[in-house]
């Protein structure tokens, strides 16, 4: 399930990896090719050109927002867009995992592409700590606080998630229990 990215992530990412080198790391981590980024000074040109090659199936979404968490971890706009960028069926198969993980549960997540997976354990783990977390209407000191303290771990996490898949995320956090 790809959808176009929210207004709010398209503006974050045109003004955190604003320049050519920054543009061309994330978008090459999240599989796309450097021969794709126009070299423009204009960060705006150049991510608008590379959100219509994403739009067109150049690269994964989902990939190129776990490779800007790993820079801004527990960053809401991007926890939200990975978030949206997920099916339901995906989330679901992700809090089944963390309610009950057993072999069938684990079978269930080896069904979809390891990058779903990575993402909605994340997005799962993050919402069954905070539920209202990700909401854009919800903004209290405990939320802010969670934010602070849980920063770390979910960059953590969701690193591992993007780069070696949600086996080492459950491995993680079994690990820490």
């Amino acid at each position: 399930m790809h959808t176009s990215f929210h207004p709010n992530t398209k503006n974050f990412l045109k003004e955190n990896f604003s320049s050519y080198l920054e543009t061309k790391n994330l978008w090459v981590e999240a599989g796309g090719k450097a021969s794709m980024i126009a070299d423009t000074h204009d960060a705006k040109t150049r991510w608008e050109d590379l959100f219509r090659k994403m739009d067109s199936g150049a690269i994964e979404p989902i990939k190129l927002i776990i490779g800007a968490l790993y820079g801004y971890p527990l960053n809401k706009t991007l926890l939200i867009e990975l978030r949206n960028q997920l099916s339901e069926g995906d989330l679901d198969k992700a809090r089944k995992f963390l309610a009950l993980p057993n072999n069938n549960s684990i079978i269930d997540l080896n069904q979809i592409p390891i990058e779903n997976a990575s993402a909605a354990v994340s997005i799962a783990l993050t919402e069954s700590i905070q539920p209202k977390v990700l909401s854009d209407k919800y903004e209290d000191a405990a939320t802010q606080e969670f934010k602070k303290s849980f920063a770390s771990k979910a960059g953590e996490l969701i690193a591992v998630a993007g780069s070696a898949g949600w086996t080492q995320v459950f491995q993680t956090i079994i690990s820490n229990l």
